[in-house]
């Protein structure tokens, strides 16, 4: 069976630009390629639980085949994380990791504004830490640490940190 991690935090925190430099090898299950397929302006409450759905289902496929794999979700709520917990304890026993993107307010604003999203204090205020009783072998916190200077003006993305740039602490 292959690794499992998963790095939660409110949309535009950097989880999809952490992954890209912490596990660039892994397969990514991300719930925003489900919530793009939903085509209405306003997301229902069953769309947005069929998307959970999907992403579990899509997470247990990874997860069985034996990939080395991310679910990169905001899981803002305990509440909402033991079905994916239980998905992959469906197929194996294999440690899970837990990454909660914890970028400084100025770098999280920024982060939003460049993705054109409004500003999320709320949102990370809402974040629920997790702990190792909700099946998680180890809890860390990542802190992005943004030096502007040190990117390339040609980048093809907006931030390309190196895993260097990163504090990472275990809970």
């Amino acid at each position: 069976m292959g690794s499992i991690k998963f790095v939660i935090g409110p949309a535009g925190s950097g989880k999809s630009t952490f992954i890209q430099c912490a596990f660039p090898q892994y397969s990514v299950v991300d719930l925003f390629d489900f919530q793009k397929q939903i085509d209405t302006p306003c997301y229902s409450v069953d769309a947005i639980e069929n998307s959970y759905l999907q992403t579990r289902d899509a997470l247990a496929s990874a997860v069985q085949s034996g990939k080395n794999v991310v679910l990169e979700h905001t899981l803002l709520r305990a509440i909402r994380r033991p079905m994916y917990v239980e998905a992959v304890r469906s197929f194996t026993d294999e440690p899970i990791d837990i990454y909660v993107m914890q970028p400084t307010r100025e770098d999280f604003a920024r982060f939003r504004k460049q993705r054109q999203l409004p500003p999320g204090d709320e949102e990370m205020a809402f974040l629920e830490r997790p702990d190792k009783t909700e099946g998680f072998r180890a809890v860390y916190l990542v802190r992005p640490i943004v030096m502007l200077e040190d990117i390339p003006k040609d980048a093809a993305c907006l931030l390309r940190p190196t895993i260097s740039k990163y504090s990472i602490f275990q809970l």
